[in-house]
């Protein structure tokens, strides 16, 4: 046991250990930790990593961070919001510091920290992490520069180009764009749809050029090719990014030849332009292909000699080819046809791709013909279906789960599976855009209010689990076990929970309590009525007993010997008696925790020999032999000698009675190889079955066996035994086996041997 004057020490030394265990997490999560004292100074600085930023611990000790960055939180919001914070002792997270260095270089610092209160509300600082953000802050300011220099070189481009997100609105034109593409000055404002644009530049194309260059109304990857009314020529391009977006070229034609020259020639330039292009096309003239580039063929798995003259529909997968013929013959006869597609082509020996068709119709040769770009969207195709599997089991994980889930973002629940809908009595649809404050007990809803307000504070001590009562939709109670965690969702933070209803578990945990509670009021009850009724016999034994023994030793004069038979009996009977009652009352005094020891040095030797002479005689009737086997010297332990005799008593006596004449009982003591005083009782017995040995020692057994129930008892003798050593922090161990007798060892704790003294 610590005495009082060494707790202090102890609690100094656990602080210390929590905080040497700070500073190493903290050092393993970020690049380094301090400390702030009471006056936001900082007094501990870490050692950082090299290859961050050059500034020294020393250059921060005794400085609060405004000072070291030069601020002044009177003048700066967001240093005085800072130190708001700081002054109000709440934590803090991902607050960056910025300042000059020497030489003119600059420093970027991302501190995180909490403030560091006692068990009394003393306030003795903050401490927490910092990140070096140098390399970082100074990589995106290359990027920003490098963005400034591609828009310089865009705003001054000869070329006019417009750029389109992934949902086709314009973000950006540069201002030769502006001038080239004759079309109302707010159409080039950002987010103008694409088709808008496109449907404001077509009536301003001639017919003749306007048909050649079939206008569409989703941006893909093609050719440009406009003549204006007014004369004006753009020649140009569509492009797809990787990214999704496209971009729109277009340069004027100075010298612009006729349509009709054009296409007299088969387009000349067009079509030699496209022979070199990396993208994959072909033209095809009723069906049949009169142009393949190389990267055409290259996608169907063939040479472009071996393509050209072909169908088309030979390469086209048996699934889609019908789908495209039909295609074809509603463009050829003026009916409404998508201008991109995706199909599955024939790859020769690689099987099958999904392709993008981008259609445009044009000339060949004075005839029309079908102009078409290919995009491979295999792989796109393939992470889409496994992206779609992918969201599909999730789906099916979430909504098939017996735990609720659901998403909330102030208060307001975004996302919910049906489990936890109905955990709550409602269906999906009248769930979702309730307040997750108001599906609270109204005793626990300021409490749940604090958990939410520090967890978005980024409190580190909340608790991501925890357990609430639950108002159901018809007013009725529902007990919720919770577990929640800030993420991400569609693009802003949230709070994410998963619910499981414990409600029938509380109940089966109150129903234990109180069966609990029933059963040790009931084992109360049992021991004060052993305690009372053993106090009751008690003292009408007494004068049984002394009575019975004035008769038997005729102290009042000579009786008849019948009597004095009979006056024998009654003494012995309750002598008997009078043992059961104080086993009673021991056994009543233990489970109460009233039985204290009266401790002193006892000889144990003396005890042993004591225990054998006054059993001597009962052995002898039973025709049994006691033997004593102790060492020569003082063997004395730190103990109650009453009690120790009391359990040396009651093993000797079980052995007695569970001997057969002829046998042999050793009693032994020692000092076993772990240093532990043992004592123990060796019988030649009829020993215990393994089944017997799981209940010996319970209060009131007594094994079914013939030979025992010859015997008298009341199943008291062992469990006091064991009850007796546990109170003297000791163990009792049973080694038996049927018809091979038993031994029973008593073992204390070898704190409580006393050595002899060596003079």
């Amino acid at each position: 046991m610590a005495l009082e004057d060494d707790k202090q020490p102890r609690r100094l030394r656990s602080e210390a250990e929590d905080i040497l265990r700070f500073r190493d997490y903290a050092d393993a999560d970020a690049d380094w930790f301090w400390e702030l004292d009471p006056n936001y100074r900082f007094a501990i600085v870490s050692m950082r990593r090299e290859g961050r930023s050059s500034v020294g611990e020393f250059d921060l000790l005794g400085k609060t961070p405004w000072e070291f960055a030069d601020a002044d939180p009177d003048r700066d919001h967001e240093w005085a919001a800072f130190l708001d914070k700081l002054q109000r002792r709440e934590p803090f997270r991902n607050f960056r510091i910025s300042l000059r260095h020497d030489g003119g270089s600059h420093v970027y610092w991302r501190l995180s920290g909490k403030p560091v209160i006692s068990d009394e509300g003393r306030f003795f600082g903050y401490r927490g992490i910092a990140t070096d953000e140098t390399v970082d802050a100074i990589r995106r300011q290359h990027l920003e520069a490098l963005s400034a220099d591609y828009q310089v070189a865009l705003e001054t481009s000869v070329e006019g180009i417009a750029y389109f997100d992934e949902r086709n609105r314009l973000t950006f034109t540069n201002p030769a764009f502006r001038s080239l593409v004759p079309v109302p000055v707010s159409l080039f404002q950002v987010g103008t749809n694409f088709s808008d644009l496109i449907a404001s530049i077509a009536p301003q194309i001639s017919e003749d050029r306007r048909r050649a260059s079939q206008l569409r109304r989703t941006p893909g990857r093609g050719l440009i090719d406009w003549q204006f009314s007014d004369g004006q020529c753009l020649s140009g391009e569509m492009r797809a990014l990787p990214s999704g977006r496209h971009i729109m070229v277009v340069r004027e034609v100075v010298a612009a030849e006729t349509y009709a020259d054009r296409a007299a020639t088969r387009g000349g330039l067009y079509y030699d332009e496209l022979k070199t292009s990396v993208q994959p096309f072909f033209a095809q003239v009723d069906g049949t292909i009169v142009f393949a580039n190389p990267a055409a063929a290259s996608l169907f798995g063939c040479d472009v000699a071996d393509m050209t003259g072909r169908e088309v529909w030979d390469f086209i997968d048996d699934a889609d080819r019908q789908r495209l013929i039909q295609y074809d013959d509603d463009r050829r006869n003026g009916r409404q046809v998508p201008d991109s597609y995706i199909a599955r082509v024939q790859t020769g020996d690689r099987g099958t791709a999904d392709v993008e068709f981008y259609v445009h119709v044009g000339d060949w040769e004075g005839k029309r013909a079908v102009q078409v770009f290919l995009q491979d969207r295999t792989a796109e195709r393939n992470a889409e279906k496994a992206l779609s599997e992918s969201e599909q089991k999730y789906r099916n994980l979430v909504d098939g789960s017996i735990q609720g889930l659901f998403v909330h973002r102030d208060w307001a629940i975004v996302y919910a599976n049906d489990t936890a809908a109905h955990m709550f009595g409602y269906e999906v649809d009248d769930f979702i855009g309730r307040s997750v404050i108001d599906l609270v007990s109204p005793d626990e809803r300021a409490v749940i209010s604090d958990i939410r307000r520090r967890r978005l504070a980024g409190d580190e001590d909340v608790p991501d689990r925890y357990e609430f009562t639950g108002v159901r939709n018809d007013g009725s109670e529902v007990c919720v076990e919770i577990f929640s965690r800030i993420v991400e969702w569609e693009g802003s933070e949230a709070i994410q929970s998963t619910l499981m209803d414990i409600t029938r578990r509380k109940e089966t945990e109150r129903n234990l309590l109180r069966a609990k509670e029933a059963a040790e009021n009931a084992d109360r009850t049992k021991t004060e009525f052993l305690g009372n009724m053993s106090h009751e016999l008690r003292t009408p034994l007494n004068a049984i007993i002394g009575f019975s023994q004035l008769i038997r030793d005729q102290i009042m004069g000579e009786l008849n010997p019948h009597y004095i038979d009979y006056a024998g009996s009654i003494h012995s009977s309750g002598m008997h008696l009078l043992d059961v009652v104080n086993d009673l009352l021991d056994i009543a005094s233990i489970e109460s925790g009233n039985m204290l020891l009266n401790e002193d040095d006892v000889d144990l030797k003396d005890i042993i020999r004591s225990c054998e002479r006054m059993l001597r005689t009962r052995a002898q009737k039973a025709e049994l032999l006691i033997s004593v086997d102790v060492p020569n010297e003082v063997f004395k332990v730190r103990g109650d000698a009453r009690r120790l005799k009391q359990i040396l008593i009651n093993l000797i006596n079980n052995s007695i009675k569970f001997t057969r004449p002829g046998g042999h009982i050793v009693v032994k003591v020692f000092e076993n190889a772990d240093g532990e005083p043992e004592l123990s009782v060796k019988d030649s017995g009829i020993g215990i079955s393994p089944e017997d040995q799981k209940v010996i020692f319970d209060a009131f057994t007594r094994v079914d066996s013939s030979f025992v129930t010859e015997r008298e008892g009341t199943g008291l003798g062992l469990p006091l035994v064991k009850a007796l050593c546990d109170l003297h922090g000791g163990r009792v161990e049973l080694e038996s086996a049927l018809g091979a007798g038993t031994k029973i060892s008593v073992i204390l704790p070898k704190e409580r041997l006393i050595h002899p003294v060596i003079e």
